[in-house]
Formats: structure tokens, C-alpha cells, sequence
């Protein structure tokens, strides 16, 4: 019985994504994120988003495991929002294409071949800044047609923000070396 619920998730999940595959704007929230990781099992299933320019991803500590798999059927994707970047190690971490850390020490292909060219980090600071750095880092190092970071960084001291841009600016290893980085303070007006 088990067995023939995860069979019917799975078509659920397919079907669901066959009938929005000619999406320009997805915006992925964290119960989508969670629901979705039995799209790490079904990856030759899923549909090319070709019209996909802009994705959302509102994270949550659990559930990366699905975006590879989802990256790597947006071969037109230009701007990746992830609003936070609220993550929590798991054992798929350590597969190359099982997560979008950098834990198994590989650059998953869904970002080496990305042709992402905005990265924007909404809520930055609430994770965890350490941890977030490294991540942004990692983005910075392994996507190579990115031209703008921007950083939306959720503090009380204006020089935590310098202090942010001035080490992402410094950072030596960029995918793309034009890439233009900006950190902003609080959170982008609407």
C-alpha cells in the first residue's frame, strides 16, 4: 500500500509539473519544496521548462534535494530567487547532484552549465551568516554566466552590509569575473 502511494505522489508530481511547463515565473514554497523530493526519484520524468525565465525558491532547512533535478530542465532560466537560504545538511548532500551545497565537494552541474545571470538572496542574515556566505560563495564560484548578485541582507548595523560586500567583492574565485555584486540593506521595496 505504501509502495502504490509513493507511485501516485510521484504521477501527482509529474502531472502537476507537465501542466505548468510553459510557466515563465514559478515561485516554489517550502511545502512544494518538501512535496517535490520525489522528483529526485523521477528526474527523466520531469518536463523542460523552456519558457522559464524566472524562478523563486522560498526555502526551508529541508528539501534541497529536488532542485538540481529542477534546475537542470531550465535550460533558459536568467534570475534565481532564493528567499533565505535555510539549509540543513542531509546524507543527499554528499551526491554531486543531490544537493545545491557544496558538501560533496563537486559542482553539481545544474550550476556549472546554469545560465543564470541574476542571483538575488532575499532575507540574508537569518539562517545564519557564516553558513550563508559560504553558500553565496559557492553560487559565486561554480555559476559561470552570472552577472549580478544582489544581496538583500536582514540586519540592524549598516556595517554589516559593507563589511558583506566588501568580502564578496574581494572574493577571488569567480565563475565570472564581471559579475557585479550588491548588497543591500533590509529587504527590496515593493
Amino acid at each position: 500500500h505504501e509502495h502504490a502511494s509513493y507511485e501516485h505522489s510521484v504521477g501527482d508530481v509529474i502531472d502537476f509539473l507537465m501542466g505548468i511547463r510553459s510557466v515563465q515565473t514559478l515561485f516554489v514554497s517550502p511545502t512544494l519544496l518538501r512535496y517535490s523530493i520525489v522528483l529526485t526519484f523521477c528526474c527523466d520524468h520531469i518536463p523542460v521548462f523552456h519558457n522559464m525565465f524566472s524562478l523563486t525558491i522560498q526555502t526551508c532547512k529541508s528539501g534541497w534535494e529536488s532542485l538540481p533535478a529542477l534546475l537542470k530542465k531550465c535550460p533558459n532560466l536568467e534570475t534565481l530567487v532564493f528567499e533565505g537560504l535555510s539549509h540543513t545538511y542531509t546524507v543527499k548532500c554528499e551526491n554531486v547532484d543531490g544537493c545545491l551545497c557544496k558538501f560533496s565537494g563537486e559542482v553539481p552541474i545544474c550550476l556549472s552549465s546554469s545560465p543564470v545571470k541574476v542571483l538575488q538572496i532575499m532575507g540574508f542574515g537569518e539562517a545564519g551568516v557564516e553558513r550563508e556566505t559560504e553558500l553565496i560563495k559557492y553560487f559565486l564560484e561554480t555559476v559561470p554566466q552570472l552577472e549580478q548578485l544582489i544581496v538583500y541582507y536582514d540586519t540592524l548595523f549598516d556595517d554589516d552590509v559593507t563589511e558583506l560586500s566588501s568580502e564578496l567583492k574581494r572574493f577571488p574565485t569567480k565563475a565570472s569575473p564581471s559579475c557585479e555584486i550588491q548588497v543591500i540593506f533590509g529587504e527590496p521595496s515593493s
